[in-house]
């Protein structure tokens, strides 16, 4: 019987190998429910309206949508808390008061950051862009951990889009 060569040694290791690796690295994901609503959708309808209003540079409509936010958070939060037992409740409460210090922390360094001496007038653009991407992002972080979660009648103020009545 004839012995493999080292070059065939080293070309069936690295075929091996490869496929090793590709096996081990096929992503994997959490499976949703498929009955559960879309919350982020949901959500980026209903603030499709503000976005729009802010590409008119407008201020009044800059503190709407972050009220919004604030809202779409709170709402949010209360909902998954209200599926959670009481230590991972606590646990959401301890992740929220940390993230409230983060943004506090970024709103700090962006408002002094970003100033009219820097930046000349875009900078109050750049500044509120950045400080309501910060709460985009935790509504949508929010909403994604709620999706794991079965539905309940409590959670139809955040699948209800504008055009809904």
């Amino acid at each position: 019987m004839n012995r493999p060569s080292p070059l065939m040694k080293k070309i069936h290791k690295a075929f091996l190998t490869s496929l090793f690796l590709l096996a081990c690295t096929h992503p994997c994901h959490a499976i949703d429910d498929p009955d559960t609503p879309d919350y982020t959708a949901a959500f980026e309808a209903r603030a499709q309206a503000f976005r729009q209003a802010l590409e008119q540079q407008d201020a009044a409509e800059e503190k709407r949508f972050s009220h919004f936010l604030d809202h779409e958070i709170e709402a949010a939060y209360a909902s998954l808390r209200r599926k959670l037992g009481p230590g991972e409740a606590r646990q959401l409460a301890a992740a929220q008061n940390a993230w409230l210090k983060y943004y506090r922390a970024e709103a700090a360094f962006i408002t002094s950051h970003w100033t009219r001496a820097r930046f000349g007038s875009s900078y109050a653009l750049s500044r509120s862009g950045y400080l309501l991407a910060l709460k985009e992002a935790r509504v949508k972080t929010l909403l994604g951990y709620l999706k794991n979660h079965p539905y309940s009648p409590d959670d139809a103020a955040l699948t209800k889009r504008p055009d809904a009545k």
